[in-house]
């Protein structure tokens, strides 16, 4: 008797709202669309915050311009959006989707004939390097234009609902070629097969540093600078909140929650004395504030909490004043 082989179904269903509780407490990996249809709608969020008026600009890296550069910064947009992880697979999977050409701003003649006489009929509707390009012309303070004021058309919408942000730091490493970028040295941790243990290697990096200010519960970007990958964020910590603050309005951010690179004590005494911004940091366990803490953790001045959900255990301990770099500008001088 012939064998068949046996089929089995599985059947599932959409659940929006256990996605969108998924996504607001971060537990995902990555968001893609399945088809450009949900554009529509984001098209139409678009004009609405007049997004389409704040891309609407000049850029002195162009000589010429043969279409408008929000044509060209909403088309990479897109092309973020969709997941389209490499230039070389735009044409097939934009380019060819002319209904969604239509719904950017391509014309019909720049669809079908192309948008210059140079790639007439080869490149529908723009060559893939045109976007690559367009990229390295935008100059820094144009692209920190396009931020800050699409920073301010979010916060005069009311999409910001919350008052507790992020800043954080990642490095964006690069050659050595690369025009302007700083340089720094890191120890890497690995684990050696010939020796049978772990050693640390030292390794020379290129490259810059992005910093960013978002909101919690939106995850909308407010500021951003990027500064050399050398440079220690501190440094940057009050003058990105000042512009997060111009952006979005001084009494909008009431917390903000850094990491152990912001921490210095005079930045922090002055976010909070100055700007009145409470912060929580994480601090580095080989300062004297940290051993303080482990000491008193027993003391009757403590404050418990859990998180069942988490499984998270948090302490907190009252009155601990051994942080003695924290302090308005020339303290240390009365330590």
């Amino acid at each position: 008797m012939e064998k068949k082989d046996n089929i089995s179904w599985r059947l599932h269903k959409r659940d929006d709202r256990k996605v969108a509780a998924a996504v607001r407490a971060g537990d995902i990996d990555t968001i893609t669309g399945t088809g450009w249809g949900f554009l529509d709608k984001f098209f139409c969020f678009l004009y609405a915050m007049g997004f389409f008026d704040i891309v609407d600009i000049s850029s002195a890296g162009y000589q010429r311009i043969m279409m408008p550069l929000s044509l060209l910064i909403t088309t990479y947009s897109v092309k973020i959006l969709l997941g389209i992880s490499s230039m070389n697979k735009i044409p097939a999977l934009l380019f060819r989707e002319i209904a969604l050409l239509s719904l950017i701003g391509f014309s019909a003649t720049q669809i079908k004939e192309g948008s210059c006489n140079r790639g007439k009929g080869k490149s529908l509707p723009i060559n893939k390097n045109t976007l690559s390009r367009m990229l390295s012309r935008l100059g820094i303070k144009e692209t920190v234009k396009i931020l800050d004021d699409t920073a301010s058309a979010i916060a005069k919408k009311k999409f910001l609902i919350g008052t507790t942000y992020t800043m954080d730091a990642t490095d964006i490493e690069t050659t050595p070629k690369c025009t302007g970028c700083g340089v720094k040295t890191v120890k890497k941790r690995k684990f050696s097969r010939k020796e049978k243990k772990f050693v640390e290697t030292e390794k020379t990096i290129y490259g810059f540093k992005l910093i960013v200010i978002w909101e919690n519960i939106s995850r909308a970007v407010v500021a951003a600078k990027v500064v050399k990958i050398a440079d220690h964020e501190s440094k940057h910590t009050l003058s990105l909140v000042r512009q997060a603050q111009d952006n979005i309005g001084k009494k909008k951010m009431k917390l903000l929650l850094i990491d152990n690179g912001f921490m210095d004590g005079k930045t922090l005494y002055a976010l909070k004395h100055k700007m009145h911004i409470d912060f929580i940091v994480r601090i580095r366990k080989n300062m004297q504030l940290a051993e303080d803490a482990r000491g008193l953790k027993n003391s009757a001045d403590i404050y418990e909490g859990k998180d069942k959900a988490e499984g998270l255990e948090v302490t907190g301990i009252s009155c601990l004043t051994t942080y003695d770099q924290y302090g308005k500008e020339g303290h240390d001088r009365d330590r």
